[in-house]
């Protein structure tokens, strides 16, 4: 979760990477993380890149194990 968090403050907020990085050196990374997000207003942003990086290592997994994904 760390390296994709890390990405999409590389790609979508360049500017606060750095700042981003450094949340994950120390404790409660996450809460600071939301809070830059809301004040850059790139929440619905983080969302969607969060739910299509978790779909895509679902699909890596599944084809790994070769489960067939249906729908």
């Amino acid at each position: 979760m760390l390296r994709f968090t890390l990405d999409f403050a590389r790609e979508c907020l360049p500017d606060d990477f750095d700042d981003a990085r450094y949340f994950f050196s120390k404790r409660g990374a996450y809460p600071k993380l939301k809070a830059l997000l809301a004040r850059r207003g790139a929440i619905d942003r983080w969302h969607a890149y969060e739910n299509k990086a978790i779909e895509q290592a679902l699909r890596e997994r599944c084809a790994l194990h070769e489960i067939e994904i249906v729908g």
